[in-house]
């Protein structure tokens, strides 16, 4: 009788502790990864033509920092879309997410930095609410 219960509790705890792969994993973040990263996407397009403009209109149109910031930009977006890519890879997306801050990091300096007008300042704000609500998704906090 013993044996029996003993086999009954395993069976069941093995069960339960495989439903998980049966019915499907259970995700390891939290809220709308896709959707973000989506709307990451959306907005660095759209940072990117403000900056753009933004860029031609100032004192640093045609000079060495300007192709600087956008090779930092073209930098980031590769980053942003191989994150895209793989978003919710339990293995690849925190790194991929990591480089996208680093990426992000230094965009961010820039634009405190060379104060390159509102309408790229607020796409800028956009962008960096994506990346933090993404690193709130996977339990990372950025420190900008």
């Amino acid at each position: 009788m013993k044996r029996v219960f003993v086999l009954s509790a395993l069976a069941v705890a093995f069960f339960v502790l495989s439903t998980d792969t049966a019915f499907g994993q259970k995700t390891w973040y939290t809220g709308n990864v896709t959707e973000t990263a989506r709307a990451l996407e959306n907005h660095t397009d759209k940072f990117t033509e403000s900056l753009n403009k933004a860029l031609d209109a100032s004192k640093l149109d045609g000079t060495k920092v300007q192709d600087q910031i956008n090779g930092f930009v073209d930098q980031f977006e590769e980053a942003t879309d191989k994150l895209e890519q793989k978003i919710e890879d339990q293995k690849l997306a925190p790194g991929l997410y990591k480089e996208v801050v680093k990426r992000a990091k230094v965009i961010n300096k820039a634009m405190l930095k060379y104060k390159l007008g509102p309408e790229a300042e607020s796409d800028w704000a956009l962008v960096r609410n994506d990346i933090n609500s993404l690193g709130k998704s996977y339990a990372i906090v950025v420190k900008w």
